[in-house]
C-alpha cells in the first residue's frame, strides 16, 4: 500500500508529465511566427504588384503585335488597284504621310504631344466600284474646278451600276491616261444618272478634315490635293482618262490623354477606332 506522500509524489510527476507549454514557451513561439508570416506576407505583397506589372506588359505587347500586323496589311495593299479588261496606269501615290511637329515629350508630368506622332494615309481604288471614263463635250476636256463631272461606264457596267457605286462623302480620284496627272473631289451628293451620263457632284473650293490628324485639305480628306505635290495635281481631264474611288485607311495617335497616347484607324475618314494604348512614339519613314 501506497503512503500518501507516495501518492502525492506520484501526482505531482504524473502533473509534470502531463504540462505543456510555459508561458515564456508560448511567447516565443508565438513571436518567431510573427516574424516569419510577416516576411512571408511582405514578400507576397511585393510580388502583386509585380504579377499585375506583368500582365499589363503582356497585354501592351500583344497589342502593339496586333497593331503592327494590322499596319504591314494595310501597307501591303498601298496603291492597289486592278480591273480585269481596264489598262489602268499605275496609281499615282500608296500612301500620304504628314509628320507630327513641335514639342514632343514633357519631362516634368511625363506627357505626350501630338508632336511625337505621324499620321499615314493608306490609298487604295475600290475594287467593288467600277472604273469609268470622264465624260467630255466634243474635243474638249473637263475642268475639275467645275462642281459637276459627268462620267460614262466602260465594258458592261450600266449607268445605274455606276451611279449607284457612288454616295456623298466618297473621295474620288481622276488619274490621267499616263498617270501622270491626278486631281482629288469629295462628293456632296450621289451619283445619279442625267442624260446617258453619270453625274457626279462636289465643291471644288469646300475643305475637308481628316478624321485622325484634324487636318483640312481642299476637296480631300488624306492629303492627297497637298500643294506640296503640285507637280502631280492637275484640273484638265479627257475621255481617256479615269475616274476611281477610292478607299483609304488611316493610322495615327489621339493624344486627348497626354499621358496614354492611343494609336487610332479609321477607314475612309469614319470614327477612328482604338488599335493600341500606351503608344509614345509612330513615325513613317526617315527624318
Amino acid at each position: 500500500m501506497k503512503t500518501r506522500e507516495q501518492r502525492m509524489t506520484s501526482s505531482r510527476e504524473s502533473f509534470s508529465t502531463w504540462a505543456g507549454f510555459s508561458m515564456i514557451e508560448l511567447l516565443v513561439s508565438i513571436a518567431i511566427f510573427m516574424v516569419i508570416g510577416g516576411a512571408a506576407m511582405s514578400l507576397f505583397r511585393r510580388h502583386v504588384p509585380l504579377f499585375t506589372v506583368q500582365q499589363n506588359q503582356t497585354a501592351v505587347n500583344i497589342a502593339l503585335r496586333n497593331a503592327a500586323a494590322q499596319l504591314q496589311i494595310d501597307m501591303v495593299n498601298a496603291g492597289s488597284g486592278y480591273y480585269q479588261g481596264a489598262n489602268i496606269p499605275t496609281l499615282p501615290l500608296g500612301i500620304t504621310v504628314f509628320p507630327g511637329t513641335g514639342t514632343c515629350y514633357t519631362g516634368l508630368n511625363q506627357t505626350y504631344s501630338a508632336g511625337c506622332f505621324d499620321t499615314v494615309s493608306v490609298i487604295t481604288v475600290d475594287p467593288n466600284t467600277p472604273p469609268s471614263h470622264p465624260a467630255v463635250s466634243g474635243s474638249n476636256c473637263v475642268s475639275v474646278t467645275s462642281s459637276t463631272l459627268f462620267a460614262t461606264p466602260i465594258g458592261s457596267t450600266t449607268l445605274n451600276q455606276l451611279a449607284g457605286s457612288y454616295n456623298a462623302g466618297d473621295e474620288v480620284l481622276l488619274v490621267n491616261s499616263n498617270g501622270s496627272q491626278m486631281a482629288t473631289m469629295v462628293l456632296s451628293k450621289s451619283g445619279q444618272v442625267t442624260g446617258g451620263k453619270v453625274q457626279l457632284q462636289h465643291n471644288p473650293t469646300a475643305v475637308y478634315k481628316n478624321a485622325v490628324s484634324q487636318s483640312s485639305y481642299s476637296d480631300d480628306y488624306y492629303g492627297i490635293s497637298n500643294p506640296s505635290n503640285n507637280n502631280k495635281l492637275g484640273t484638265q481631264f479627257c475621255n481617256t482618262d479615269w475616274v476611281l474611288r477610292v478607299n483609304s485607311t488611316t493610322y495615327g495617335v489621339d493624344t486627348t490623354s497626354p499621358a496614354n497616347p492611343v494609336l487610332v484607324r479609321s477607314v475612309n475618314n469614319g470614327k477612328p477606332q482604338a488599335v493600341a494604348d500606351q503608344i509614345i512614339g509612330f513615325r513613317i519613314g526617315c527624318g
